[in-house]
């Protein structure tokens, strides 16, 4: 008994440290302790398997605190990770824009002018939307912001994207958008309401 539970134990403390195996480990580091204390208690004091049979134990507790020393490491390795991809995910999503609505609470702050609309002495026309961005986050970031014009009716008249390049944190900047507005949308342009429909920060 103390001989087998000490190579038992052995075995259990060399696949201790082993993912996934240790779980196989910890039943072996209880059934070699189970063996060495039958054959500690099946042997006579001072005989020579007795201190094989002490042994046995040892190894055995030693071998069970190893699995799950190893468990909790490969846990908390395990839960890093996953928060990294989750971290990586949420980047993603603002920098393709299907973040927009934490974006907007989070990241940047953004303020439509009005629209602004005259023709030249050439009869040209000369259109601008003055779109302030404001950085709330706590770091420089870069800003893509679509502004959709929509008439009275919901529908969609025109789009144009708003960009600010290395924001720094509370920091402001405008910049124009619609200023190149196709003729025939000019006299629905200047009814139209502005509402930002994406929004990414990178």
């Amino acid at each position: 008994m103390a001989i087998t539970g000490f190579v038992i134990a052995v075995a259990a403390l060399l696949l201790c440290f082993l993912p996934i195996i240790n779980n196989f480990a910890f039943f072996l580091a209880f059934v070699g302790l189970v063996f060495g204390i039958i054959g500690l208690v099946r042997t006579r004091k001072g005989a020579p398997r007795q201190g094989l049979a002490v042994a046995a134990i040892i190894v055995s507790v030693v071998s069970g605190a190893g699995v799950l020393v190893s468990q909790a490491v490969y846990g908390a390795m395990a839960d890093s990770v996953s928060e990294s991809l989750d971290d990586v995910s949420g980047d993603l999503d603002k920098m393709a824009g299907d973040a927009t609505e934490q974006v907007l609470a989070d990241d940047v702050s953004v303020e439509i002018g009005n629209y602004k609309a005259a023709r030249d002495e050439y009869g040209s026309a000369t259109t601008s939307l003055p779109v302030t961005l404001t950085n709330t986050s706590d770091e420089t970031q870069s800003y893509d912001v679509t502004v959709e014009a929509v008439d009275a009716e919901g529908n969609r008249v025109a789009d144009d994207v708003a960009y600010v390049s290395e924001l720094r944190a509370g920091q402001s900047e405008t910049v124009d958008v619609f200023q190149y507005v196709e003729e025939n949308d000019l006299d629905d342009m200047k009814s139209a309401d502005f509402e930002v429909v994406e929004a990414s920060a990178y």
